[in-house]
This record gives C-alpha cells, sequence and structure tokens, in this order.
C-alpha cells in the first residue's frame, strides 16, 4: 500500500498537535495544587513540546518547555 506523501505529512502534523494539546494539559496539572503535591511525590515532571524541528541533526533541543 503506497501513501502519498502529503498524507503522511498531515497524519503527522495531527499528531504532532495531538501530543503537545495533551502535553499542555498535563504540564498545567503538574503546576496546580492538590497535583502539585502528587506529582511531587511521584517525581512527575514537566514534558517538553515537540516544535517540528529536525531530529536527526546534532542538536538535541528538538523539544521544548
Amino acid at each position: 500500500m503506497f501513501y502519498d506523501i502529503n498524507d503522511i505529512d498531515e497524519s503527522l502534523n495531527a499528531y504532532i498537535k495531538f501530543y503537545n494539546e495533551n502535553i499542555t494539559k498535563y504540564n498545567e496539572l503538574v503546576k496546580k495544587f492538590p497535583y502539585l503535591l502528587m506529582a511531587t511525590i511521584l517525581k512527575y515532571k514537566e514534558k517538553p513540546y515537540f516544535d517540528n524541528k529536525d531530529l536527526t541533526d546534532d542538536v538535541v533541543n528538538d523539544f521544548k518547555l
């Protein structure tokens, strides 16, 4: 089965958007009381956002907080 490159790109962008939306919610909860208490106990930390940089390069800062 062959996929058009545009279809793949649209799917990836949708997954990136889904990831970033959920990470936004997660990061907001980790900072709010009473979730902050549980996050501290369970050692949950903020997760990075995907900013769509090239992941094959030598730069490790492809995710941002």
